[in-house]
């Protein structure tokens, strides 16, 4: 969904594409009232989602502001969007907001889940890429992850990652394949065990 709003308060909006409804699931005629988006947002996400655009709105960077929140649909329930916010500038003035508003709830739901088990694996969860230029990247790694993999973490609730066998990984590849697990190879495993006893 795209949308362009005046730069001052309370931005209102000028144009706001037709596939809204089937896209957002957003009621159109509730957008029409002075600060209509913003009574959407889910109550927690107000404070932040308004001080965050103002701060940019008011700021010097030229860049695009990029946030996340809740909206409410017109079904009464709430769904997570990525908000890409431009400025538009005519004879040297702010003038305009345009952006795009996408629906990212199904990412949002999968990044809380990859959290939780990132929290109570006995070790690293990554994710690991080969990019088309031929490079490897690692987008994603875990940080509960503890220096000595025998020790127990005070965030898995007294469990040792040395509980699990040091040759098992977690690894998070794209998020259309889903979670795989990895055995070691037997040399790599006699190494760690050889490292860790």
């Amino acid at each position: 969904m795209v949308y362009c709003t005046e730069a001052v308060p309370p931005y209102r909006i000028e144009y706001i594409s037709p596939n809204l409804r089937l896209f957002l699931r957003i009621d159109d005629e509730k957008l029409t009232v002075p600060g209509g988006w913003f009574h959407l947002v889910h109550p927690d996400d107000v404070a932040p989602t308004l001080t965050g655009f103002e701060t940019w709105l008011h700021g010097d960077s030229t860049r695009d502001l990029c946030r996340r929140y809740r909206i409410m649909t017109y079904e009464g329930s709430y769904i997570w969007v990525e908000d890409i916010c431009r400025k538009v500038f005519k004879a040297g003035q702010l003038r305009h907001i345009a952006g795009a508003a996408l629906d990212i709830t199904r990412q949002q739901k999968v990044e809380e889940t990859l959290r939780k088990i990132a929290e109570a694996a006995p070790g690293m969860i990554y994710q690991f890429e080969r990019r088309a230029d031929g490079r490897y990247v690692i987008p994603y790694a875990s940080q509960q992850i503890s220096k000595n993999p025998r020790e127990p973490s005070p965030t898995r609730a007294g469990r040792s990652a040395g509980a699990a066998q040091g040759a098992l990984f977690l690894c998070l590849l794209p998020l259309n394949i889903g979670f795989q697990r990895f055995d070691s190879h037997p040399a790599l495993q006699a190494k760690y065990d050889l490292d860790h006893s």
